[in-house]
């Protein structure tokens, strides 16, 4: 990814980066932000996640084009807000159904709401200004958008997978008496 950094020019609106699995160049359109904070702090936390490297620049891509949906859902119900900070449970809350109403694809509204949270979770692990202070997701935003992820698998059939669940869900009622391997084993599971 650092052969891609040097492409990234802050001042612009539009970043146009090569794709490295032969597929047309990524644009990312910053335009429809509606004011500098955002396009700022957006452009910067794209371009940091870039560097970082863990995210996949198609999915950072995917990622840019699903955000403006959000500032959608602010312009249509009013919502002026100067950056993140304003943004609430209840907001979130408020966007998961509007994306219910608006989108028919269930992987679409998750693309949707997983680029918000990308964003604002960035922003809070690295204590920017301008983000919320408490968490503003609770975790049941895919289940309400119908798109919660179901642990399926070719090799593992599904009663194995319900032996596996059950299993952790007994752990978890005694995760006090488990030992720390114990209790880092089911956290990575889980």
């Amino acid at each position: 990814m650092n052969n891609i950094t040097p492409l990234l020019d802050m001042s612009k609106d539009r970043w146009t980066l090569p794709s490295n699995d032969n597929l047309s160049d990524y644009t990312f359109n910053f335009e429809f932000l509606p004011n500098e904070w955002f396009k700022k702090t957006i452009k910067q936390i794209t371009k940091e996640s870039i560097k970082i490297g863990r995210l996949k620049l198609s999915t950072l891509h995917r990622y840019n084009y699903s955000l403006e949906k959000f500032f959608d859902f602010l312009k249509e119900n009013k919502y002026g807000f100067g950056d993140f900070s304003d943004v609430t449970f209840e907001v979130i809350e408020e966007y998961v159904h509007y994306l219910l109403a608006a989108l028919k694809s269930p992987s679409t509204r998750a693309l949707s709401i997983a680029a918000l949270k990308h964003i604002i979770e960035f922003g809070q692990l690295f204590e920017m200004n301008g983000f919320p202070n408490t968490d503003v997701f609770d975790g049941t935003e895919y289940r309400t958008l119908q798109s919660e992820d179901i642990l399926k698998s070719t090799l593992i059939s599904d009663d194995i997978l319900r032996q596996i669940d059950n299993a952790l869900n007994e752990m978890a009622r005694n995760l006090d008496e488990l030992s720390f391997n114990e209790q880092t084993l089911w956290a990575l599971i889980t």
